[in-house]
């Protein structure tokens, strides 16, 4: 019998150990749909406040965002966002195949992490410049389109060169650090 109680308690133990030590995968999706989903009305929200405002309604236009805030919040998600993404499995083994499984004496995705970090730190440098052209093209009457951003940049006014020009060039550097990156793993046969 003492047996049979035994043999219970293990595989109860096992198994609520096997629930403990469950991967993450069901609460950081749903975690960050949620909170993409909030951000979005919440951005929906202020721009149906700020048209009102321009239509002359009477309804309260909330804060005032500046360029450089919503930059840099812009750029901090996503910096975030593309760190999050390198912890996925199929990504961590893409890093551990370019890296090799423990680079500097710690887990690939730590390194890969560091180095995603190092190299996306120009958008936070980047989005307040951007937004800058944005809101003033906005006030100016231009779209929130794609084509609108583009236009955004292309038809800086003077006083707005040189957001135009650290624009133009952090730019840049993304599409050679995208390019190195597929030239890389294509090298490296990933």
């Amino acid at each position: 019998m003492s047996w049979a109680l035994t043999f219970v308690a293990r595989r109860c133990s096992e198994r609520l150990q096997g629930d403990l030590n469950r991967p993450i995968t069901r609460g950081v999706p749903i975690a960050a749909l949620v909170f993409f989903g909030l951000f979005a009305g919440l951005c929906h929200r202020a721009v149906r406040r700020a048209q009102q405002q321009e239509e002359g309604s009477t309804a309260r236009a909330g804060f005032k965002l500046s360029p450089d805030v919503a930059g840099r919040a812009l750029a901090v998600l996503f910096v975030v966002t593309g760190v999050a993404v390198g912890f996925d499995p199929r990504v961590r083994a893409v890093q551990a195949a370019l890296l090799g499984p423990t680079p500097l004496g710690l887990p690939a995705v730590i390194v890969a992490s560091a180095i995603q970090l190092i190299l996306s730190a120009p958008l936070c440098w980047l989005m307040p410049h951007l937004m800058r052209l944005v809101m003033d093209a906005r006030q100016r009457g231009g779209s929130l389109s794609k084509s609108g951003i583009l236009l955004a940049v292309v038809q800086a006014p003077a006083e707005l060169r040189r957001s135009r020009g650290i624009v133009i060039g952090t730019s840049l550097y993304f599409l050679v650090l995208f390019a190195g990156w597929i030239a890389l793993t294509s090298a490296k046969g990933i």
